[in-house]
């Protein structure tokens, strides 16, 4: 901090000899600049319960309820991760790990695109919405170029709404990209749950990940993996 000050003390000196009237900077005036930069540090520190790395929220037994992520576009996001979400294949720690290539673009059940993560109902700590919280990785088994948009419908069966990805969109960060082979990377997404009350069963169709090279989609299942997560409370 002390060279901190020191730097603002240096620019308020040439602010002062850039006028015609005299400046006088107090030692008053430096205390009040430090306890300002301290504040500033204070509020920019992140409790003990809080990560910015994503990996440290995706196990179940995690220490973190709040997860700040920053997306692509440089806009920062607290959420506070309230409970969990699992399946049939999710693992003892809360870690879902699923091959969601699509497989009629690859020859051989060896080459796969694995997305592992971890699904949560986290809020915003900004507009206290409900997000559906995805934190994970993924890694390119194949010897082609794979994209994945992480794009998915969404079927909330107990309140009875339907929502996707295709028409609300979703904020993230180092998760959804074109990948070369054998590239992996990790990151997080998050989607709005446009519902008053909080869903606790959740039908998701994933947009499998797809040669880049190869034909568009049609629509067809081969195209979706079927997921169903139900709340643990």
């Amino acid at each position: 901090m002390k060279k901190l000050i020191a730097g603002l003390a240096v620019s308020l000196t040439l602010v002062a000899c850039g006028n015609d009237d005299e400046v006088t900077i107090t030692e008053e005036d430096f205390d009040e600049l430090a306890e300002q930069v301290e504040a500033e540090e204070l509020e920019n520190e992140l409790s003990d319960d809080a990560t910015e790395d994503y990996a440290d929220i995706m196990s179940s037994e995690s220490d973190y309820n709040t997860f700040v992520g920053e997306d692509d576009f440089g806009e920062v996001f607290t959420f506070n991760i309230k409970e969990r979400y699992t399946s049939d294949a999710t693992e003892d720690e809360g870690i879902t790990d699923i091959d969601i290539m699509r497989r009629d673009q690859v020859d051989s059940d060896d080459e796969t695109f694995d997305y592992k993560f971890a699904l949560m109902l986290a809020e915003n700590e900004v507009d206290g919405e409900n997000y559906l919280l995805f934190a994970g990785d993924v890694e390119n088994n194949t010897d082609k170029r794979v994209q994945f948009n992480h794009d998915f419908d969404l079927i909330m069966r107990d309140l009875k709404i339907e929502s996707s990805t295709y028409e609300e969109g979703g904020e993230d960060a180092g998760i959804v990209d074109a990948y070369e082979p054998e590239f992996d990377s990790g990151g997080w997404y998050a989607f709005l749950i446009d519902a008053d009350e909080v869903p606790e069963d959740l039908e998701l169709y994933f947009e499998r990940a797809w040669d880049e090279d190869g034909s568009g989609g049609s629509g067809e299942d081969v195209e979706y993996l079927k997921i169903d997560f139900k709340l643990v409370k």
